[in-house]
């Protein structure tokens, strides 16, 4: 069975779709991605992968582009089924699941109407809750990456919708722990955007022994490096920009504290299940993260971090410093060993079949 995998984002840095991609290879699946070109990608594809080199490249028209020539190139192309990684790739897919008579599957990553940068933006926000509903009530299935979206969506829509955690890989034993570096290391890593406590983390560096590796890349890097620059903290704050997730990996094992600090900026923040959160704990560290509904219910599993309720100052520093005193803690460790059995994708993996 052929699978066509439609995504607006960077293919080569997508690990969720990365993992997906693999988990279907593995189980007798032929998979193609549909997506766009980046100069920042890598063009050394795992998969089988074909690329537009669109002319816009963000906003309305951007989507607007996307869509049609997915759906053009998709029109004389042979598969089976087709899976749309969220809203923005769910037009397509719906026109072509029409068009051809074929199943289209939907993994949303995130409440995509509820995003903060459509919270002023009223118009667009209405279009994209319309893509929306057709999108979900269209679907043959649908899955998310939170019981907190999954609930959302099935009360919304009265619609089915399951939950494949964004879990990572199991790490082989032999990759714990790789930090040749002699300072304490904070990790943040993904999309350098506004809700992210970025600019809170650094603006209390000077008060914090230890380093703060910045992993990504965003609207907010700019800004971000004037702020380091401003506080002259160059030397132990550091933008590492992007990287592969198999290098991102290698780093992370080298952190001894993971940040999660996504503000409560609508509810797609509210109700998000970070895949650093998980990615953390693979590499045994501690992490600290927002006071939402699915952290909460995590490390009541596994008290493997702390959750804060703002970014205060005070509280940023003394949970900070209480991670460090739980590194060395015995309970934590116990903790940390059993999530990292439980929280992989392998376990993840039978439920992602049955949707296909």
């Amino acid at each position: 069975m052929h699978i066509v995998i439609l995504l607006s984002n960077d293919i080569s840095y997508d690990q969720r779709m990365l993992k997906t991609a693999r988990t279907l290879e593995n189980n007798g699946f032929e998979v193609t991605f549909i997506g766009r070109k980046k100069n920042r990608m890598n063009e050394n594809d795992v998969f089988r992968t074909h690329r537009f080199d669109l002319y816009f490249n963000k906003g309305k028209l951007f989507y607007i582009e996307l869509q049609i020539r997915m759906i053009w190139y998709l029109l004389f192309k042979n598969f089976d089924k087709i899976l749309a990684v969220d809203i923005d790739t769910s037009i397509a897919a719906f026109v072509i699941s029409k068009l051809k008579n074929k199943p289209y599957i939907l993994d949303c990553h995130e409440l995509f109407p509820e995003v903060p940068e459509l919270h002023n933006r009223i118009f667009s926000k209405k279009i994209w809750e319309l893509i929306e509903k057709v999108a979900l009530k269209n679907a043959t299935k649908v899955y998310t990456v939170s019981q907190s979206i999954s609930d959302f969506y099935i009360n919304k829509y009265k619609i089915n919708c399951d939950v494949i955690y964004n879990m990572p890989l199991k790490i082989k034993e032999t990759s714990i722990k790789n930090n040749d570096n002699k300072k304490k290391v904070i990790l943040y890593q993904g999309d350098l955007n506004e809700g992210r406590g970025l600019e809170a983390m650094i603006q209390i560096m000077p008060q914090i022994n230890a380093e703060f590796w910045i992993v990504g890349d965003g609207l907010l890097y700019q800004k971000l490096k004037n702020l380091i620059t401003k506080l002259q903290i160059e030397h132990k704050v550091f933008l590492k920009g992007v990287v592969l997730p198999e290098q991102l990996a290698k780093i992370t094992l080298q952190a001894d504290i993971g940040i999660n600090l996504l503000e409560n900026k609508g509810l797609s923040y509210y109700f998000s299940l970070a895949n650093k959160f998980f990615d953390y704990v693979q590499s045994e560290i501690p992490s600290l993260n927002m006071s939402f509904p699915e952290y909460k219910y995590f490390l009541s599993q596994h008290q493997v971090g702390l959750t804060v309720d703002n970014l205060e100052p005070k509280n940023l520093i003394e949970s900070i410093n209480v991670l460090f005193s739980a590194i060395e803690n015995k309970n934590f460790n116990d903790a940390i060993q059993n999530a990292k059995k439980e929280w992989i994708w392998e376990n993840q993996e039978p439920r992602l079949i049955q949707n296909f």
